[in-house]
């Protein structure tokens, strides 16, 4: 089943061909993960979505407790035991188009479609399988820039051709710009442990939920934390480090431009990443009783 613009239906949503959605790639996206039939940080998510939209111009056309009844019917209709909850916002089509400027473009009709997709849970610590997570991943530097780094949005692009330059020996890459900073992965933030201290990137990137809920956690268990420039040198010198998600939560890496970090054959076990891997898991059960 589908939401589409508060319609509950079993028919695939359809986008029109004139949606700056789909012909020009104006789509706000949001997604969040839900545990035991409760949403994880639900709130922050659609708090992110409501800015996306008025950074991109792009008015919501359903209220903030509407949209909340909407999820809520939907997840009601599927019963999942696990999922991922994903909004996506079109600019919709222009009543009144423009050949010549975007700004004059007007009277948009944005469209609302929300998506639930079971997440089956391999593992408790990792929903996908923990083999990877205790390999670690292995990530490969590309440089390019985000755009619109504040704004969560379904053009992947950049993410996308970055992956294909750094070729299937990578399981993902890290965006770094031209002065040589890392800033994040195709679909996560970055944290590695230098000099004994928990960094991640200052900008550049989306401000990912569960970075900061990273960084609260960090806070909680005396990890200390500093939000700076990194450049790719200093990766070599790095004892840990990991990316976070909303989907995979928080998955080690083994090595970056194929040298190899500190941390054995488990990489599950290094210390900064368990002690926030176990509050990570005890937030969620107080959180959504899991």
């Amino acid at each position: 089943m589908y939401m589409v613009n508060g319609v509950l239906t079993a028919d695939k949503p359809t986008v029109a061909l004139g949606d700056f959605g789909f012909a020009r790639g104006i789509t706000v996206f949001e997604l969040f993960r839900v545990y035991g039939r409760v949403p994880f940080r639900m709130a922050a998510h659609l708090n992110r979505l409501e800015r996306g939209c008025a950074l991109m111009g792009i008015t919501l056309p359903v209220s903030r407790a509407d949209l909340e009844q909407q999820i809520a019917m939907l997840m009601a209709e599927h019963s999942y035991p696990h999922s991922v909850v994903k909004i996506y916002v079109t600019a919709g089509e222009c009543a009144a188009a423009s050949g010549l400027s975007f700004a004059a473009c007007a009277d948009f009709a944005p469209q609302v479609f929300i998506l639930e997709d079971a997440v089956k849970m391999q593992h408790p610590q990792a929903a996908y399988g923990l083999e990877t997570y205790v390999r670690g991943q292995n990530l490969k530097t590309v440089e390019a820039i985000r755009e619109l780094p504040d704004v969560k949005t379904a053009n992947y692009g950049i993410g996308f051709v970055a992956a294909k330059r750094a070729g299937t020996a990578y399981d993902d890459v890290l965006f770094t710009t031209p002065q040589g900073h890392v800033t994040e992965a195709t679909r996560s933030n970055f944290f590695a442990v230098l000099d004994g201290k928990l960094v991640t990137a200052r900008s550049g990137m989306l401000d990912g939920i569960t970075r900061s809920v990273v960084l609260e956690l960090a806070a909680d268990v005396g990890i200390a934390t500093e939000v700076r420039d990194i450049t790719v040198a200093e990766l070599a010198g790095a004892t840990e480090a990991f990316t976070s998600g909303s989907i995979t939560e928080m998955v080690p890496v083994r090595s970056v431009n194929d040298v190899v970090l500190a941390g054995g054959d488990d990489r599950t076990q290094t210390p900064v990443y368990k002690a926030l891997r176990e509050a990570f898991t005890a937030l969620v059960a107080r959180e959504c009783g899991q």
